[in-house]
């Protein structure tokens, strides 16, 4: 009876109006279900907590639910009792309350995350229990990481989380390397067949450990963990146990994107061991060390690159592992690291590299090759047109593959076909014709074959192709934009089908209500995957064809903008990212088709077209509405990113746009979603924040890195008048320059205001010169590199843009900025940084420029010419060779008495592959023509050249511009 009274209180609770009717009884019902739970019969304690798991459901938005938080212990206790009779079905309705209870805006949980959490942890380790319950197990400790992971770091549960993690990839006989090898994650010591089941709990395990330990890296703060992360991997790595050495690279790979900023800064003394691993004695730890090396490879750019002399031979050796998977993993380092290296780092290792990668394309096991097809075709990207002499060889091997019908041969078609596209973009489109055609027939079977994948890589060729082959494709635009659209158009959701006695099952009274129909949702992999590729080609197409998509750009349009089923409203976000990301192409072909070739210059309100102004309503309402409604991060972030094109591509005419519903102004909505962004108060920033921010909160990368680039445009198309718009974004974006920010954080943030001084001009550098200097005083003395590059460019802008504040200041600045003009002998190579070295060559340059009198010429020029040439941001040469061309030519005669290494550094920026400005070129020739045919300067000119000699190269080089 006592059980049968929990069950009606249960059902009571369920109906919205009688719920609502028990609210204030709320008190009366806890001590209720207290005393049930602690009922000596156990039906009656399941009964009750049954009970109290729908009250929990039913009052999770009204502050009487919080009545209930005293029953949450005695729950945590019957479900433990329930454990061992073997309820498991009640045990899983328990854990999927306390996912619930973990949801709530509400603290309901908050004084039981310590006993929940090794409670759950207990039985995910729980073989004996059912896979659906250590499932929810799972998904719990994941729900706790995610949304409350400030209140484990208070309760110093961090680092015992750790622990219990790292055992369990520790013990498991599976590979640590991620999830590159789950489709069939042997285990370690390669079992027999009987041993499967017992190897899919074992993968189970430690699949779910990994998630949980990447989510940890991703949603508990650095300052809580990164640090008890990274001791617990030292020590593995250092054990005697191979199985400990395996998990502690294992994590080190797993935790890499969540810990990115804080394993950039310690990098050199991480990488020893890890390339130490590389080379174990034991397979297995070879393998999660290759694994950790590609996550470092893809997440800690750019600063991994700097060490690429001690990565490569290391990695170009477990090549030649005797085992696949090591071989595999080591693949899959080449694909993430080679694609961002620069050709000429690269082409010294491009031979030994290309004979190793083709010989595993050879390799019997399909997923080898699959990954060397990978590491190809980042290699290809990376080497530029040095790919031309191995091209013919890799296509000649791709051909067979690439028109095979053979199902099992669709991955490694598809991933053949991918290559193909990579291959292109390296060559460009005239060293690609040849073969461009044999890829567009594999690509028109590939699309009619019922198999996702191989459609993905189709479109993904589609894609990069256009890029190079570009208005090649006007021909293929009737055939292919109909097809992509009706990939595109497929729907998300489909009716919902059952059995008879299923649907009997289901609750008449919401079937009646309004007489909707049920929906299921899509969630196959293979559908979100081919559905974004069909986005993304469709963008490139009208990128990169430009007025030709014109005739499409309606039935476009009309696909992407759908309400309701539309991809822009998708409920995928990897969809909608994409959809965001590629709108802007839309009105780029809008504006091409209609007369607009050239973005206006700064200030200047153009004349928009009626079909342009049409297509920019459209546009410019999605971006905004999503920059701060979307959920997500990451389609947020790709709709700024899309704003700020259309932005630099209309113009100020864009901003007088008036949106139809709210009668403002595109510009004001603008403004005013940014100052939301900056104050981290848009949905995406907060919809999924249960606990209470602090100052010590690490942003999101994307969405603010991606707000303070819109910002900068936007400086760059107003100008001057965008100074009152920056003052409201200038307080909430100094706090990010505070020193208990990520070094990503302040980097973002100087970064940000150098580009609007420069953008918006004196107005604005003596506005903020006194702020700003004690931030870049400090900033071009930080460990990271990417502080001080930025820190550089800001005190070049500011002294460029408020000398008359800064002039008595300069000698004091000049001796900030002086350690970083040295470019020391093992930084005159590619890849290995300079970016601050150059940034801060220019900032001298532009103080020379903006006070030359201020400047000891003497002193600075020789330490200015000796860091040349530029090794890494290329567009800083124009400030640099503008001042040392105005200097010449205006006589100066500490310029003049140093012009023999003037005209190497002219010479430097002129010669083959050089990666200068074409502007900065002319700058340097129009200097060397100069001095050449200027009788005035005919002798010192004469001297400087006669000095030379022993450096042909350099005077062939002068001679050429001066007759040029």
């Amino acid at each position: 009876m006592r059980a049968l009274c929990f069950s009606l209180l249960g059902q009571l609770a369920e109906t919205e109006s009688v719920s609502d009717f028990l609210k204030p009884h709320t008190k009366t019902i806890s001590d209720m279900i207290l005393a049930g739970c602690g009922d000596a019969s156990h039906d009656v304690a399941v009964a009750a907590m049954s009970a109290a798991t729908v009250f929990i459901g039913a009052l999770s938005d009204s502050e009487e639910v919080m009545h209930l938080k005293g029953v949450l212990s005695p729950l945590l206790e019957v479900m433990q009792k329930c454990l061992q009779t073997g309820d498991e079905e009640v045990v899983t309705e328990g854990l999927e309350m306390l996912q619930e209870s973990v949801a709530m805006d509400l603290p309901l949980i908050n004084d039981h995350v310590q006993y929940i959490v090794p409670f759950t942890i207990s039985i995910m380790g729980n073989f004996d229990l059912e896979s659906s319950t250590r499932s929810a197990a799972g998904q719990t400790i994941m729900s706790i990481i995610e949304l409350r992971p400030k209140l484990l770091s208070k309760l110093n549960m961090v680092e015992p989380i750790l622990q219990v993690f790292v055992e369990a990839i520790a013990k498991s006989d599976c590979s640590g390397a991620g999830t590159l090898f789950t489709t069939r994650n042997r285990p370690l010591e390669e079992e027999d067949d009987d041993d499967d089941e017992d190897y899919t709990l074992a993968m189970e395990s430690q699949e779910i450990a990994q998630m949980c330990l990447d989510r940890m890296a991703l949603s508990i703060s650095s300052k809580a963990f990164v640090g008890p992360a990274l001791n617990i991997c030292s020590q593995c790595m250092e054990s005697a146990d191979k199985n400990m050495r395996k998990a502690g690279c294992a994590v080190l790979g797993i935790i890499s994107e969540g810990c990115c900023d804080a394993i950039k800064e310690m990098l050199p003394a991480i990488l020893p061991r890890l390339l130490h691993a590389v080379q174990d004695a034991e397979y297995f730890v070879r393998e999660s060390a290759c694994f950790a090396l590609g996550q470092f490879s893809e997440h800690c750019q750019p600063e991994i690159l700097y060490h690429h002399q001690a990565i490569l031979p290391v990695v170009f050796a477990a090549l030649d592992d005797p085992r696949n998977t090591v071989q595999g993993t080591s693949c899959y380092v080449l694909e993430n690291f080679c694609e961002n290296l620069q050709s000429q780092t690269l082409l010294p290792f491009l031979p030994m590299l290309m004979e190793r990668l083709i010989r595993l394309l050879h390799n019997p096991k399909k997923s080898t090759q699959e990954m060397a097809l990978a590491a190809i075709s980042a290699t290809a990207v990376a080497s530029e047109i040095h790919f031309l002499p191995y091209a013919n060889a890799i296509v000649e091997v791709l051909k067979p593959v690439l028109f095979s019908s053979e199902p099992m041969q669709f991955s490694i078609r598809g991933r053949a076909l991918e290559c193909l596209g990579h291959i292109a973009v390296a060559l460009g489109g005239e060293h690609f014709a040849p073969y461009f055609e044999m890829g567009m027939r594999s690509t028109m079977q590939g699309v009619q074959i019922d198999e996702d994948e191989l459609k993905e890589y189709s479109y993904t060729y589609i894609a990069n192709c256009a890029k190079v082959m570009k208005n090649v494709f006007d021909q293929y635009l009737s055939h292919l934009v109909p097809h992509l659209l009706d990939v595109i158009r497929q729907p998300e959701l489909s009716p919902y089908t059952a059995e008879p006695d299923t649907l009997d099952s289901l609750n008449d009274d919401e079937e009646d209500e309004g007489g909707e129909e049920n929906y299921h949702l899509t969630v196959d992999e293979g559908f979100i995957n081919t559905k974004k590729a069909a986005i993304c080609a469709i963008g490139s197409l009208a990128d990169h064809t430009g007025a030709a998509f014109f005739p499409y750009l309606e039935d476009t349009l009309n696909v992407m903008l759908a309400e309701q089923n539309g991809v822009l409203w998708s409920f995928h976000r990897i969809i909608r990212a994409e959809a965001l990301l590629n709108l802007q192409y839309f009105l780029k072909v809008s504006c091409l088709s209609n007369g607009m070739v050239e973005p206006p210059a700064k200030g200047k309100l153009v004349q928009i077209d009626p079909v342009t102004k049409r297509v920019s309503e459209a546009v410019f309402s999605t971006y905004i509405n999503a920059m701060v409604s979307d959920v997500e991060k990451l389609p947020a972030a790709y709709a700024i990113e899309g704003l700020e094109s259309c932005v630099g591509l209309l113009g100020v005419a864009c901003l007088t746009l008036v949106e139809e519903e709210s009668k403002r102004t595109y510009g004001d909505l603008i403004m005013h979603n940014i100052l939301a962004l900056l104050k981290e108060k848009a949905k995406c920033q907060t919809v999924f924040q249960h606990e209470e921010e602090d100052d010590d909160q690490d942003h999101d990368n994307l969405v603010m890195d991606a707000v303070c680039d819109l910002v900068a445009t936007l400086a760059k198309v107003v100008g001057a008048d965008f100074l009152p718009y920056f003052e409201q974004f200038a307080k909430p974006l100094l706090k990010f320059t505070k020193k208990n920010r990520s070094y990503t954080d302040r980097a973002m943030a100087i970064g940000c205001f150098a580009e609007v001084v420069s953008a918006v001009g004196p107005s604005a550098g003596a506005m903020y010169a006194e702020t700003l200097l004690p931030v870049v005083r400090a900033g071009v003395a930080d460990s990271m590199e990417n502080v001080r590059r930025n820190s550089a460019y800001a005190l070049g802008v500011l002294c460029e843009n408020a000398m008359d504040q800064l002039s008595p200041s300069i000698l004091q600045i000049l001796q900030w900025i002086y350690p970083l003009c040295v470019r020391e002998s093992t930084e005159v190579v590619s890849d290995v940084g300079g970016a601050d070295i150059d940034n801060a060559l220019a900032a001298v340059a532009r103080m020379i420029m903006a006070a030359p009198s201020a400047v000891p010429l003497g002193q600075v020029l020789p330490v200015l010419i000796s860091a040349l040439p530029l090794r890494s941001d290329f567009g800083e040469g124009l400030s640099i060779y503008t001042c040392l061309a105005g200097l010449v030519k205006d006589q100066n005669p500490d310029a003049l008495s140093l012009l023999p290494r003037i005209l190497v550094a002219f010479a430097q920026a002129l010669e083959d592959g050089s990666q200068y400005t074409d502007e900065t070129k002319v700058i340097v020739i129009s200097c060397i023509k100069y001095l050449s045919s200027n009788e005035q300067y005919r002798e010192v000119f004469s001297s400087a050249h006669g000095s030379l000699q022993d450096q042909p190269a350099v005077m062939h080089i002068i001679d050429a511009a001066s007759k040029s």
